[in-house]
């Protein structure tokens, strides 16, 4: 038998982090260039006319609370927050000052910090953050136009914010584990357009091209319904009755609780 992979240490995980926001940032044509020594910045970008903007990158797994030694507030230093979780990857681009008046001041081993809490998801504080979530185009503040062009190009390939396959999984099983009976494929899609109509962006609401062009399902939809049948069927998460009524197995019910203990608010936190 061969052995089982040594789990990553805390600095390993944070290079690790560290370099898909790079992969990140370059997918979106911006131009970036990393250090040779350790000076609490982990990569510039270029902005165009000699400006850069100063990134710190912070990886958490799971818990979206960041830590920062004391910094100087500046117009061109920014905080990349990356979360990695089981059900993707959620990225803030967070400007330097807006971090350190949101953080509060705590100490680790006898250093002073900032700890910024982003919360849960459907939360107060997360929504209050909502306008940092995935906008990598908040680092073009006062970038120039052949930088914006390009970034602004490569943002067309990815279309955009818009929810992913993972957002509609964990909908569909929180949804599945109110019912006690199977529901129809139709029905979910209408209860999700309901329930999710404010997390919609631009890019979600987009029509997609059916056959011979012609405007089809929304983006969401198309990307809803792949989550049913390409994702949770094949996980073993959900079954179907008949031809097309959906109800959760074991699988997804174990899933879909631990989903709603993660989602629940900590009383005490």
């Amino acid at each position: 038998m061969e052995p089982e992979p040594e789990e990553l240490g805390t600095g390993a995980k944070g290079k690790q982090g560290e370099l898909i926001v790079l992969g990140e940032l370059l997918r979106r044509n911006y131009q970036v260039y990393t250090p040779m020594v350790d000076s609490g910045i982990d990569c510039l970008v270029d902005v165009g006319e000699g400006n850069y903007k100063e990134i710190q990158i912070k990886y958490r797994e799971n818990d979206p609370i960041f830590q920062a030694r004391r910094f100087k507030p500046r117009d061109n230093f920014y905080f990349v927050c990356y979360l990695k979780t089981l059900h993707g990857d959620d990225f803030w681009i967070i400007p330097s000052k807006v971090f350190e008046q949101r953080a509060h001041a705590t100490k680790v081993r006898n250093h002073d910090y900032l700890q910024l809490r982003i919360g849960r998801e459907g939360s107060e504080a997360y929504a209050s953050f909502r306008e940092y979530r995935q906008n990598f185009d908040v680092l073009l503040t006062g970038a120039s136009k052949e930088v914006r062009r390009l970034v602004q190009q490569a943002s067309k390939r990815v279309e955009g914010p818009h929810l992913k396959q993972p957002d509609y999984e964990r909908e569909v099983l929180e949804l599945l584990a109110e019912e006690t009976a199977p529901m129809p494929a139709l029905v979910i899609i209408n209860e999700l357009a309901q329930r999710m109509q404010s997390r919609f962006s631009k890019a979600d609401l987009e029509p997609t091209k059916g056959t011979k062009g012609k405007s089809n399902r929304k983006r969401w939809e198309v990307t809803a319904r792949f989550a049913i049948y390409q994702g949770l069927k094949r996980k073993g998460l959900i079954a179907s009755e008949g031809k097309n009524d959906w109800y959760l197995t074991s699988k997804g019910h174990e899933l879909a609780r631990k989903n709603l203990t993660e989602r629940t608010p900590n009383p005490d936190s």
